[in-house]
């Protein structure tokens, strides 16, 4: 999927969205391998690599820290820090009213849905690191030479990767805005609106894997049910996070139905209690307590389908599916968000 990116002349609109899935790809295969064969060690740069560590846990959305509240304060600090960097150099008489339409926010839509924002890449790459060419470059760098040594490693053949992306300009968009008309569009009520750039956040991590990795990725692969699989699960954990804060004080109608439509479902219940499933997803190897689950020789399937509980991949798939439109179809309409929503901000590409 990273070979086909880097390739296309839009690389810069869709890549930003795929940090989290690149980080942990590359610090949990990497610790795999070393358990395997801790030889494998000597061919990475393992300095680097560290470097991505504290990243990696950026993946699990809020459940990154024990606290939702310090995922929460981490999210206004971006924003903060955003407006800040936008508006601080103006000066004059005009300043004032500069100020009040400067945009602070850059939107990356796809086929009408939003699947990047400035926060959320410096979200995923953490927020002490500056969104500038540098920081980027960095990343790119130990990234790409990671999936380099793992080529040759393995002498993957990279023509052999399927490609059934299609590129069309139409399909993208970008915008800038200033970020509270987004969040004040929730209907969270004033005293939750806090909790307006998590869903945000939520979404496009959901629309980007819905969207840019289905397309990328062959259509019922392990790879792919895999990043459908954790980002879906995270999700239902983050959302639960803030259900649980919302629903003990006096939520409306509106935050009731929201988190019922997103969290009652039945796929969302099994879903959230698949925390072994998700540790096999993660760490791709089985841990002692999962073994004593199996028989003495088994399949990647068969395991799935034990720690699934009794469901076969293909079966996963379609909950996963069903999960993925419901849940950002909710925060779509919990924002009032269409297609033509911000339209007027767009800027030329």
């Amino acid at each position: 999927m990273v070979v086909q990116i880097i390739e296309l002349p839009e690389k810069g609109m869709i890549i930003n969205g795929l940090m989290s899935e690149l980080t942990m790809f590359v610090i949990e295969s990497y610790d795999t391998l070393i358990k395997i064969n801790p030889d494998f060690k000597r061919s990475f740069e393992t300095q680097n690599i560290e470097h991505l560590r504290n990243m990696r846990h950026r993946a699990k959305l809020l459940e990154y820290v024990k606290d939702i509240n310090d995922g929460l304060l981490d999210l206004d600090s971006i924003n903060i820090n955003q407006i800040d960097r936008f508006q601080s150099h103006h000066k004059g008489q005009l300043y004032k009213l500069k100020k009040l339409i400067q945009p602070d926010l850059g939107l990356t839509k796809y086929k009408g849905h939003f699947i990047t924002t400035t926060h959320s890449t410096i979200f995923d790459l953490g927020s002490e690191v500056i969104l500038e060419k540098e920081s980027l470059f960095s990343f790119g760098e130990t990234v790409g030479d990671y999936l380099q040594t793992i080529i040759g490693i393995f002498k993957v053949d990279e023509t052999c990767i399927e490609k059934k992306y299609i590129c069309r300009k139409e399909d993208y968009q970008m915008l800038d805005i200033k970020s509270k008309n987004l969040f004040n569009r929730s209907k969270f009520e004033n005293d939750n609106k806090k909790f307006a750039s998590a869903l945000i956040l939520i979404l496009v991590r959901l629309n980007y894997t819905k969207t840019i990795t289905s397309e990328f990725l062959p259509q019922h692969s392990d790879t792919l049910i895999r990043v459908k699989f954790l980002n879906t699960y995270h999700a239902l954990k983050s959302l639960n996070k803030i259900q649980s804060i919302v629903m003990k004080g006096t939520p409306s109608d509106n935050e009731r139905m929201f988190f019922k439509e997103t969290l009652g479902k039945v796929e969302a219940k099994w879903l959230i209690k698949q925390s072994s499933l998700r540790n096999l997803y993660v760490h791709y190897l089985l841990d002692k307590k999962q073994l004593k689950r199996l028989p003495s020789k088994f399949t990647r399937e068969e395991a799935i389908q034990v720690l699934s509980e009794g469901l076969s991949s293909q079966d996963i798939d379609k909950k996963l599916d069903v999960l993925l439109e419901n849940i950002t179809s909710m925060i779509e309409g919990f924002f009032k968000l269409t297609e033509r929503t911000f339209w007027i901000n767009r800027i030329e590409t």
